[in-house]
């Protein structure tokens, strides 16, 4: 089956979207690994410092959140690092794809911090409502009349423009320097569980590294549903 049968087929749908889907033009937000390096590069520490941090990068014994939280840590406590991806405003076409998505009652699942499904929501007239931490996840579950992007690891800012940084400290410090498993929200957990229970699933820019708590919910609740993954190239809704 094509991805466009998933689409055009007329049954419920879930998207996790990935940090793939804002490398391409005209968003061109850098995937995390080199990042993280370009990141490594200007730190005031030594070179081969520097290189051991890259090697554990490169052998994926340490992840973006734990070298993210001992950046937080240790120079940069409310991770303005991160503004790299509130400064681009510039949606993609899948960022246009997901917003309609959105309004066309699928769900959209991510755990990108950046705003650009946001911007293109905005720039269609799609309003819609962030839910990234618990508080507004609740807020989202009781009231039901808008759709929901569904920000499983946080987000930089919500749709009125408040800074909401701290949610992804908090993600952050949940992953913790040991690599501890990540537990949900027992709220997004829910609504994580009822939509792949509930709807076929396409994967968007989603590479799977995230081992630690979306990997293990995919495994965890299994469907009779349908999967379906693909890269970065937007498919079409009709």
């Amino acid at each position: 089956m094509q991805l466009s049968d998933y689409v055009t087929a007329g049954r419920p749908l879930s998207f996790l979207a990935g940090a793939g889907i804002s490398c391409n033009a005209p968003s061109n937000i850098p995937m995390a690994r080199p990042y993280v390096e370009a990141v490594i590069d200007v730190l005031p520490m030594s070179e081969s410092v520097k290189a051991s941090i890259k090697d554990l990068l490169e052998s994926n014994t340490l992840r973006f959140e734990q070298f993210m939280e001992e950046l937080q840590v240790a120079y940069d406590y409310d991770l303005h690092i991160l503004d790299l991806m509130q400064f681009c405003r510039a949606p993609n076409a899948l960022h246009f794809f997901l917003a309609r998505s959105l309004a066309s009652g699928h769900t959209v699942l991510t755990p990108n911090f950046d705003s650009l499904i946001e911007e293109a929501c905005s720039r269609l007239g799609v309003v819609i409502r962030t839910a990234y931490d618990a508080e507004s996840t609740q807020d989202a579950l009781r009231e039901s009349g808008q759709p929901v992007l569904w920000k499983i690891h946080g987000t930089l800012q919500d749709v009125r423009g408040h800074d909401c940084r701290k949610s992804i400290v908090a993600t952050m410090r949940r992953v913790g320097a040991k690599g501890e498993g990540l537990c949900f929200e027992p709220g997004m957990r829910a609504v994580i569980e009822e939509r792949l229970n509930a709807t076929d699933l396409i994967v968007l820019g989603y590479s799977g590294s995230d081992d630690y708590d979306i990997v293990p919910a995919l495994a965890r609740y299994p469907r009779d549903g349908e999967y379906c993954g693909c890269g970065t190239e937007p498919p079409s809704l009709p």
